[in-house]
């Protein structure tokens, strides 16, 4: 993702050499001087302000605009719209990776265990330093591995409060995988249910906390 508040507007020197020339010889005090400029007018922005162009980012790029912005830094941890999926956890890096490991071409369960690891840190450090305010969806798309339900009943546990719109927990269908047994206490109006628009549940057990 790119983002430019100011551009430097393209000069023809008089004398000496091309235009496309000059501007390779800006030096890199200029460049450095020319980012810090678009920096320190982001972070002028509002707050509010922020918060809103971030709901318009995918959480990629969210994630990267938090590296250029204190701002966005700040407003990241109140993304609104988080999904999880091979995308955006970057399997088809570890994917490249796991290819040029032997044991894991040789050993399944090894693989597996090394996928279900990248995700599970992946998503816990987003949700352990996600404020809990202002989300509205989560969407974990979890087909290639099996997470510990563990992790699941925290993840739900921060992510569904009031305020929450969609939450989606797509889990792998692999016969040989138990079913997730899904809090349905979570959907009780005190906790997240009053506002709740969309449900999904995969290969998930649930059962109304009502019975």
């Amino acid at each position: 993702m790119e983002m430019y508040i100011g551009t430097f507007g393209k000069r023809k020197p008089r004398t000496g050499p091309s235009s496309a020339s000059w501007q390779g010889h800006i030096s890199q005090e200029e460049q450095g001087l020319q980012v810090l400029g678009q920096q320190f007018m982001l972070d002028k922005l509002p707050e509010d302000i922020f918060d809103t162009l971030l709901s318009y980012l995918s959480i990629e790029d969210a994630a990267r605009a938090a590296c250029v912005s204190r701002g966005y830094l700040h407003s990241w941890r109140r993304y609104p719209r988080l999904l999880f999926n091979n995308k955006t956890l970057g399997l088809n890096k570890l994917g490249i990776h796991l290819d040029e490991d032997t044991r894991a071409l040789e050993d399944e369960q090894y693989r597996e265990d090394k996928i279900e690891n990248h995700f599970v840190n992946k998503i816990n450090h987003v949700l352990e330093n996600h404020s809990g305010f202002g989300m509205k969806a989560l969407i974990l798309q979890l087909f290639p591995c099996h997470i510990d339900a563990s992790y699941l009943d925290k993840w739900l546990r921060i992510a569904v409060k009031p305020g929450i719109e969609e939450l989606a927990l797509e889990l792998s269908t692999l016969k040989r995988r138990a079913e997730y047994n899904f809090p349905s206490l979570l959907l009780s109006n005190e906790i997240g249910g009053s506002t709740l628009e969309s449900l999904r549940l995969t290969s998930c057990a649930f059962h109304s906390w009502l019975q």
